[in-house]
């Protein structure tokens, strides 16, 4: 069985001793991790580091850094997923798939059919951030995926990518008809009720390609685990 992962936000090294954050240290103890168990430690670097726990009290969880070696490797796809602030379990599920399929980074995105006012990204990133950090930990991940600043739907058309795509059930185009082969992509992905057809206007005069993710209607919560692996099966890690 594989030891328990936990991410530290200070720079790790050999012979440390650290404190568990909060949040680590609730799931160490939903664990029921004790003295001398063995976890890994990893700070973003790419590196994983063994550790042994060396005190548990209820409110404090030290740990021994030991050796580091490299971690699983970077995602091939350089991968930028713009999506839709949604109701709050829907956005930490959209997040925690998105984090584990590969996605490099992530943008949350205020459009037209949002249901969500403008100052909840603020209020909400850290929780966001705190979702991604448990499904790296989970899936293994040695660096976190970037969580950028809140933008408008208007400011993604701006973003530079080696392919741009935005779901849309119409459309004609579906990943593997695409022939571009991508080292970066950059994907948008809507809200409850998709994007306003002025929306979908907008993406493909600025240069997106329409595609469609199959014959069924998905949620916005299911959208980034389905785009993921398709995309990542076709030009990514999972082919």
């Amino acid at each position: 069985m594989a030891s328990p992962r936990f991410y530290v936000e200070k720079p790790l090294a050999p012979g440390a001793d650290i404190i568990l954050s909060e949040r680590a240290a609730r799931h160490a103890r939903v664990l029921r991790l004790n003295k001398n168990d063995e976890v890994v430690l990893f700070d973003g670097s790419g590196v994983d580091f063994a550790g042994v726990i060396i005190r548990g009290r209820k409110d404090q969880i030290q740990v021994s850094v030991g050796v580091g070696h490299e971690g699983l490797a970077d995602p091939v796809l350089d991968w930028h997923l713009a999506i839709a602030v949604v109701k709050r379990e829907a956005m930490n599920l959209a997040l925690q798939k998105a984090t584990e399929v590969g996605v490099t980074a992530i943008t949350p995105v205020f459009t037209e059919y949002t249901d969500a006012p403008h100052g909840s990204a603020d209020r909400r990133h850290d929780n966001w951030l705190g979702v991604m950090t448990s499904a790296a930990e989970q899936c293994g991940r040695s660096r976190l995926p970037t969580l950028n600043t809140a933008c408008q739907f208007a400011d993604c058309l701006k973003v530079c990518a080696d392919l741009r795509l935005i779901p849309e059930p119409a459309a004609e185009l579906t990943i593997e008809t695409v022939a571009t082969q991508p080292q970066s992509l950059f994907t948008l992905v809507g809200p409850e009720g998709g994007f306003s057809p002025a929306e979908v206007a907008a993406a493909e005069k600025a240069g997106f390609l329409a595609i469609s993710l199959g014959p069924r209607i998905l949620r916005a919560d299911t959208v980034p685990a389905v785009l993921g692996a398709l995309v990542q099966s076709r030009w990514g890690d999972l082919s």
